[in-house]
């Protein structure tokens, strides 16, 4: 026997979110961040990952899509924000090269805590935008 079998999600039952608050959460992280020439703690680290953390979730399904398409000047934005953090998170990336001072758990730790920035960057300039 077969069937064709299919799944219908609900619609969705949010409001698109504001662009300009999505950014104000990418800002936030790059401020957690500073400018790339020293390499943040832990804490800010974790800080930046939870703000881009936020920011992805806001514009996951239709309601990140539909705010996305009726915005696009605060996607641009958007787009400019995240282009300006991938340069600081390169910058941050090769710091990890030159770490001298730091025993092997804080720096385990705070590369760990980088990583989850980096995904959570991703998935914003990537798989959302």
């Amino acid at each position: 026997m077969c069937g064709i079998v299919a799944v219908v999600r609900r619609r969705a039952r949010r409001d698109p979110p504001a662009l300009g608050q999505v950014r104000s959460r990418v800002e936030e992280a790059a401020a957690r961040l500073g400018d790339g020439t020293a390499l943040p703690d832990p804490e800010a680290l974790a800080a930046a990952a939870a703000a881009l953390g936020h920011a992805d979730r806001a514009l996951r399904g239709v309601p990140g899509v539909r705010a996305l398409l009726d915005d696009p000047a605060g996607a641009d934005r958007l787009a400019g924000s995240l282009a300006a953090l991938a340069v600081v998170l390169e910058a941050i990336d090769a710091r990890f090269d030159e770490a001298t001072g730091l025993d092997a758990d804080a720096l385990e730790a705070r590369a760990a805590a980088f990583v989850a920035v980096r995904d959570a960057h991703w998935a914003l300039a990537r798989d959302r935008l």
